[in-house]
Protein backbone atom coordinates (compact mmCIF):
# COMPACT_ATOMS: atom_id res chain seq x y z
CA UNK A 1 0.00 0.00 0.00
CA UNK A 2 1.35 3.53 -0.97
CA UNK A 3 2.40 5.08 2.37
CA UNK A 4 2.37 8.48 1.04
CA UNK A 5 -1.43 8.75 -0.25
CA UNK A 6 -3.56 10.97 1.88
CA UNK A 7 -6.72 11.45 -0.33
CA UNK A 8 -9.59 7.89 -0.85
CA UNK A 9 -9.48 6.92 -4.36
CA UNK A 10 -12.42 7.95 -6.26
CA UNK A 11 -12.48 11.43 -4.27
CA UNK A 12 -12.43 14.34 -6.03
CA UNK A 13 -9.53 16.83 -5.20
CA UNK A 14 -9.76 20.40 -5.02
CA UNK A 15 -8.28 22.58 -7.13
CA UNK A 16 -6.44 24.45 -4.17
CA UNK A 17 -5.19 20.44 -2.82
CA UNK A 18 -3.96 19.69 -6.34
CA UNK A 19 -2.26 23.46 -6.07
CA UNK A 20 -0.49 23.09 -2.99
CA UNK A 21 0.48 26.71 -2.40
CA UNK A 22 1.25 27.30 -6.51
CA UNK A 23 0.01 30.62 -7.95
CA UNK A 24 -2.43 30.40 -10.83
CA UNK A 25 -0.67 31.33 -14.03
CA UNK A 26 0.46 35.10 -14.50
CA UNK A 27 3.32 37.78 -14.70
CA UNK A 28 3.01 40.74 -12.53
CA UNK A 29 5.61 42.64 -14.30
CA UNK A 30 3.43 41.74 -17.72
CA UNK A 31 0.83 43.04 -15.83
CA UNK A 32 2.71 46.38 -14.36
CA UNK A 33 3.98 47.36 -17.95
CA UNK A 34 0.29 47.28 -19.41
CA UNK A 35 -0.42 49.65 -16.79
CA UNK A 36 2.31 51.76 -17.08
CA UNK A 37 2.18 51.49 -20.95
CA UNK A 38 -1.42 52.54 -20.64
CA UNK A 39 0.15 55.94 -18.32
CA UNK A 40 2.52 57.36 -21.29
CA UNK A 41 0.40 56.09 -24.47
CA UNK A 42 -2.69 57.21 -25.43
CA UNK A 43 -3.21 53.89 -28.28
CA UNK A 44 -1.87 51.59 -25.40
CA UNK A 45 -4.80 52.70 -23.22
CA UNK A 46 -7.45 52.79 -25.77
CA UNK A 47 -6.10 49.07 -26.66
CA UNK A 48 -5.80 48.35 -22.85
CA UNK A 49 -9.48 49.51 -22.45
CA UNK A 50 -10.91 47.64 -25.26
CA UNK A 51 -9.11 43.91 -24.55
CA UNK A 52 -9.06 43.92 -21.13
CA UNK A 53 -11.01 43.67 -17.55
CA UNK A 54 -10.56 44.05 -14.16
CA UNK A 55 -10.88 40.48 -13.67
CA UNK A 56 -8.00 40.05 -16.62
CA UNK A 57 -5.45 41.39 -13.55
CA UNK A 58 -4.22 38.64 -11.18
CA UNK A 59 -2.97 41.49 -9.27
CA UNK A 60 -5.44 42.83 -6.66
CA UNK A 61 -3.30 46.18 -6.99
CA UNK A 62 -3.82 45.85 -10.46
CA UNK A 63 -7.52 45.44 -10.71
CA UNK A 64 -7.62 48.60 -8.78
CA UNK A 65 -5.24 50.62 -10.58
CA UNK A 66 -7.16 49.39 -14.00
CA UNK A 67 -11.02 50.40 -12.69
CA UNK A 68 -9.35 53.93 -11.91
CA UNK A 69 -8.12 53.93 -15.40
CA UNK A 70 -11.09 52.55 -16.96
CA UNK A 71 -13.03 55.03 -14.94
CA UNK A 72 -10.93 58.31 -16.24
CA UNK A 73 -11.21 56.69 -19.62
CA UNK A 74 -14.76 56.73 -19.69
CA UNK A 75 -15.25 60.83 -17.79
CA UNK A 76 -12.55 61.10 -21.33
CA UNK A 77 -9.48 62.37 -18.67
CA UNK A 78 -6.15 62.25 -19.47
CA UNK A 79 -4.60 58.89 -17.98
CA UNK A 80 -1.12 59.28 -16.65
CA UNK A 81 0.45 59.10 -12.68
CA UNK A 82 -0.85 62.50 -11.31
CA UNK A 83 -4.98 61.65 -12.52
CA UNK A 84 -4.65 57.97 -11.81
CA UNK A 85 -3.19 58.39 -8.15
CA UNK A 86 -5.79 61.18 -8.02
CA UNK A 87 -8.80 58.59 -8.75
CA UNK A 88 -7.02 56.07 -6.63
CA UNK A 89 -7.54 58.65 -3.62
CA UNK A 90 -11.01 59.72 -4.85
CA UNK A 91 -11.87 55.55 -4.42
CA UNK A 92 -10.56 55.53 -1.40
CA UNK A 93 -7.96 52.55 -2.79
CA UNK A 94 -4.97 54.50 -2.66
CA UNK A 95 -3.65 52.50 0.37
CA UNK A 96 -4.32 49.20 -1.17
CA UNK A 97 -2.23 49.81 -4.55
CA UNK A 98 0.49 50.09 -2.26
CA UNK A 99 0.19 54.28 -2.21
CA UNK A 100 1.87 57.44 -4.66
CA UNK A 101 5.20 55.38 -5.03
CA UNK A 102 3.78 52.16 -6.58
CA UNK A 103 1.37 53.94 -8.87
CA UNK A 104 4.48 56.50 -9.53
CA UNK A 105 6.70 53.32 -10.83
CA UNK A 106 4.39 51.53 -13.18
CA UNK A 107 5.50 53.92 -16.24
CA UNK A 108 8.91 53.29 -15.36
CA UNK A 109 8.50 49.36 -15.35
CA UNK A 110 7.62 49.80 -19.13
CA UNK A 111 10.86 47.78 -20.42
CA UNK A 112 9.87 49.19 -24.30
CA UNK A 113 6.31 51.07 -25.00
CA UNK A 114 5.61 50.14 -28.23
CA UNK A 115 5.31 46.67 -27.52
CA UNK A 116 2.17 47.02 -25.22
CA UNK A 117 -0.06 45.04 -27.69
CA UNK A 118 2.06 41.84 -26.97
CA UNK A 119 2.06 42.83 -22.99
CA UNK A 120 -2.02 43.12 -23.10
CA UNK A 121 -1.90 39.83 -25.52
CA UNK A 122 0.04 38.25 -22.30
CA UNK A 123 -2.29 39.44 -19.72
CA UNK A 124 -5.34 38.42 -21.62
CA UNK A 125 -3.73 34.99 -22.44
CA UNK A 126 -2.55 34.33 -18.76
CA UNK A 127 -6.19 35.18 -17.61
CA UNK A 128 -7.95 33.09 -20.01
CA UNK A 129 -5.94 30.11 -18.62
CA UNK A 130 -6.57 30.86 -14.97
CA UNK A 131 -10.46 30.87 -16.16
CA UNK A 132 -9.66 27.60 -17.80
CA UNK A 133 -8.01 25.80 -14.78
CA UNK A 134 -10.62 27.07 -12.72
CA UNK A 135 -13.36 26.01 -15.01
CA UNK A 136 -11.64 22.55 -15.43
CA UNK A 137 -11.46 22.44 -11.52
CA UNK A 138 -15.51 23.10 -11.38
CA UNK A 139 -16.25 19.88 -13.92
CA UNK A 140 -14.12 17.25 -12.01
CA UNK A 141 -15.72 18.50 -8.72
Amino acid sequence: MDSERTLLPGKPIKLSERLKGRALPHDVAMEQSVLGCAMLKLEALSAMISKLRFSDFYDPRHQLIFEAIEMLHIDQKPCDILTVTNQLILNENIAAVGGREYVSSLPGSVPFAANYASYIDTVKGLSLKRRMIMALDGVIE
